[in-house]
């Protein structure tokens, strides 16, 4: 997110909804257009849906499992380079 504006990164994932931006599910805020963006749903009335709600729950709990499966398996690759070092 752009921090001098709050601008979602275009880049990454929408923190509303959780989709890649390609995929966003979120409405175009009336106020000023933007998609996804934190701040129309603080300061320009938008309110999360469930279906936003529970996709972006689904998503972090995906990320979550990834990030602990590479977890995991870096700990296994530096306990084998370890081993192999002795």
């Amino acid at each position: 997110m752009c921090e001098a504006c709050g601008a979602p990164d275009m880049q990454g994932t929408c923190e509303i909804c959780g989709e890649l931006w390609d995929d966003c599910i979120c409405p175009e805020c009336p106020i000023c257009g933007e998609q996804g963006k934190p701040d129309c749903y603080e300061g320009h009335g938008l309110i999360k849906t469930d279906k936003q709600i529970k996709n972006k729950e689904r998503k972090d709990k995906e990320l979550a499992e990834e990030e602990e499966y590479y977890r995991i398996e870096g700990e296994k690759i530096m306990a084998t380079v370890a081993e192999k070092r002795e």
